[in-house]
């Protein structure tokens, strides 16, 4: 139909994709997304990772439903072109997060057919068994290991303890917030204040003692700069006073929309749980080690400590084999 991009440009793949992708066609708005210039001042633009964006939920008016928008992701994420034809492609939940305990090398997902009937078995296998090292660690099977950190996820994430301890952080940190800002307010206030009276002061000598004006020009631009800033930072606290702050209900809400992905084995979004809350997996001899990027507190002193889990293969295979 002869419609371009908004370049003026032909659509093509990319331009396809990028679309497929755009967050805010469900009401998402995202900045600080990318670093513009390099260390040397050149321009040269990448993403940053994605714990540095700001993301604001309904930030934009919503186009397309979350159902919609999820399924779309999901397919992206399944599926990979090659050569006109579109296959189904592996996702492995704990690329770059799973390490053997036995020999420090990372595990890799592996995939081949076995027995007679030609089973697809796809598992985690440790990189040392095949460079012929000598590790003898075991393979595990690909489900297990990921039902079992997101069960993981699930239980210590999402259960009503967590939220609530989540909450009262949220209401500790929105306090400290309004606090800080209405501080920072009262002694921006206050200076200005001085700024603008030292102001007066010098266009009243100026205007009634017969000083000089160039005897005073370097003050008083000086004093105006600082007038400026100040006026430009009252603006922006009162803009953040404003802004709506996070409440209960939004964590409530974002939790359990979190929760159903992850019972659900919605395999975008947990892809995306895993790389924020998981730090490693450790798979020992016999046993199943997950370290989460998370600290909570210490029941016997005041210090926080690591979240972690750790299961025994053996119980791993008999719950999750039926999956």
């Amino acid at each position: 139909m002869g419609y371009k991009t908004k370049f003026g440009k032909p659509f093509a793949k990319n331009s396809l994709h990028n679309i497929l992708k755009n967050e805010k066609y469900i009401g998402t708005y995202i900045y600080n997304r990318k670093v513009e210039k390099d260390a040397t001042g050149r321009r040269s633009p990448k993403l940053k990772p994605r714990e540095e964006w700001i993301v604001k939920e309904n930030g934009v008016p919503a186009i397309i439903d979350k159902d919609t928008f999820n399924s779309v992701q999901l397919k992206l994420a399944q599926n990979v072109d090659s050569g006109g034809r579109y296959k189904a492609k592996q996702i492995y939940l704990l690329s770059g997060l799973i390490f053997c305990g036995e020999c420090n090398s990372p595990l890799y997902g592996n995939s081949r057919k076995c027995g007679r009937n030609k089973t697809l078995y796809i598992s985690y296998r440790c990189s040392n068994r095949d460079n012929h090292q000598g590790c003898k660690n075991k393979e595990l099977r690909k489900e297990y290991l990921e039902n079992y950190v997101l069960d993981s996820l699930y239980n210590n994430l999402f259960n009503d303890i967590s939220i609530k301890k989540l909450s009262t952080m949220l209401a500790d940190y929105n306090n400290r917030q309004a606090n800080s800002t209405k501080e920072e307010l009262e002694i921006a206030n206050n200076e200005l204040q001085n700024v603008s009276a030292k102001i007066s002061n010098i266009i009243n000598l100026v205007a009634e003692a017969g000083i000089a004006f160039d005897t005073v020009r370097g003050n008083l631009t000086e004093l105006e700069a600082q007038k400026l800033y100040l006026e430009k930072l009252i603006r922006e606290l009162n803009l953040r006073n404003r802004e709506s702050l996070i409440t209960e209900e939004m964590i409530t809400e974002l939790v359990n929309q979190s929760k159903d992905f992850v019972k659900t084995k919605n395999l975008a979004e947990c892809q995306q749980f895993i790389k924020t809350y998981v730090n490693k997996v450790i798979v020992h001899g016999e046993t199943v080690e997950v370290l989460f990027n998370i600290n909570i507190p210490n029941e016997n002193t005041d210090e926080f400590i690591p979240l972690t889990s750790t299961e025994n293969i053996s119980v791993l295979q008999n719950e999750y084999k039926e999956m």
